[in-house]
């Protein structure tokens, strides 16, 4: 917990953030987002100690804004994506700058850029790195109920695309990718693929990498992994960030009002919020929104498929 002189000024930086960054939350878009905190600080059993906490709370949890999620895109880009394609090709440091980018110009001609779920802006990403790719740019996720593997290698033939980068914004447990990654490994085993998630969790990081042990061809590179020390889990564990055993307390006491995941989808407690929506594995208590609750980030759920 970062040390403040007093609860005036941790509201001053909420205020700030409200005015710069929280009004972007797509949800609540436009919506006035102090009566809302203080809807979400008089929640029914909140006592003063809890108010205090939860106060103190809001300034850690990682806002990613629309700027946040502009720079993510680049970093994936030129960090992960072309750094990935410089060792596809076998460049080295031989080669002259002009040579390099001409190659890697040339090689995003034969790679299939795609999201793996609609969360992702795909064209937002292209857009910002100004990557012109042809053909289609379909979601994977939707792809494996509906397409049929065939067309999908005949597509890859008629474009001459040797390669796929599979990118998501955020990843948690990687449950929702993990379908998705199955089916390309199952239809492409031959295919080279790079799953580029923007942001993910050290537990979603295990869980994607241990694909590369049956499948050579397949490589992770997350932008960003978020530290084990900021989740709050329901069990301690070492070199926590000092605001974790509060969060963790306040958690604690409100769990009966959530019917399960008190510390998020599988247990994760990831303190994250994008701009475009709340991940389940951030805490319900500062999400579920309800006649019973207010929620801090109101999340919008996906419908069970």
């Amino acid at each position: 917990m970062r040390p403040f002189r007093s609860f005036g000024e941790i509201l001053r930086e909420i205020r700030f953030h409200a005015r710069v960054r929280y009004w972007q939350f797509t949800p609540t878009y436009a919506h006035d987002f102090e009566s809302r905190l203080l809807a979400w600080l008089t929640n029914p059993g909140i006592n003063t100690s809890d108010q205090q906490t939860l106060l103190r709370l809001v300034p850690e949890l990682q806002f990613i804004d629309r700027d946040d999620m502009a720079a993510l895109y680049r970093t994936a880009y030129t960090q992960q994506l072309r750094r990935w394609l410089f060792d596809q090709l076998r460049l080295n440091f031989t080669y002259r700058e002009i040579e390099i980018r001409r190659a890697i110009a040339e090689a995003l001609h034969h790679t299939w850029l795609c999201p793996i779920t609609d969360s992702m802006d795909i064209a937002q990403f292209c857009h910002i790195n100004a990557i012109r790719t042809k053909g289609y740019r379909p979601q994977w996720h939707t792809l494996r109920q509906f397409a049929s593997p065939l067309k999908v290698r005949r597509f890859l033939r008629r474009h001459n695309l040797t390669r796929i980068v599979l990118l998501e914004d955020f990843v948690g447990s990687g449950d929702q990718v993990r379908p998705a990654l199955q089916f390309v490994h199952d239809i492409l085993p031959t295919t080279s693929v790079l799953f580029a998630p923007l942001i993910i969790s050290q537990t979603g990081y295990a869980n994607a990498a241990r694909l590369t042990a049956s499948w050579p061809r397949f490589t992770v590179a997350p932008t960003f992994v978020i530290p084990k020390s900021v989740h709050v889990c329901r069990n301690t564990t070492p070199n926590e960030a000092p605001f974790v055993p509060l969060a963790r307390s306040v958690i604690l006491r409100t769990a009966h009002r959530f019917r399960h995941h008190a510390f998020g989808y599988r247990g994760l407690g990831t303190l994250v919020v994008s701009y475009a929506n709340c991940p389940d594995n951030t805490p319900p208590l500062f999400w579920a929104h309800d006649q019973t609750w207010t929620g801090l980030f109101p999340r919008v759920t996906r419908p069970a498929d």
